[in-house]
């Protein structure tokens, strides 16, 4: 009789591998009931970031501007977008 050419080392490697492999997967299966939330606070910040950059866009170089109830002023380089926050710098 042939020896089995699969040692007891390949065997357990296989096992680990299937525990972390279970592992990952219920991890993935007590988070996603908390996906939608996430893609909704990612949208409403996505949109918020679009707001504030289509009013840089608008404001002249120097000028100040208001978004979202929070006050900047544009850099004075003309085609920068770079702000500086009344509020706090």
């Amino acid at each position: 009789m042939a020896p089995c050419p699969i040692s007891e080392a390949d065997l357990n490697l296989k096992k680990t591998s299937q525990r972390v492999k279970a592992r990952m997967d219920q991890r993935t299966r007590e988070r996603l009931p908390a996906l939608p939330t996430v893609v909704r606070v990612a949208k409403e910040l996505l949109d918020q970031a679009r707001l504030r950059l289509d009013a840089v866009r608008e404001a002249p170089a120097g000028g100040r501007f208001e978004v979202l109830g929070e006050t900047f002023t544009r850099a004075k380089r003309p085609g920068s977008t770079w702000v500086y926050d009344d509020a706090g710098g």
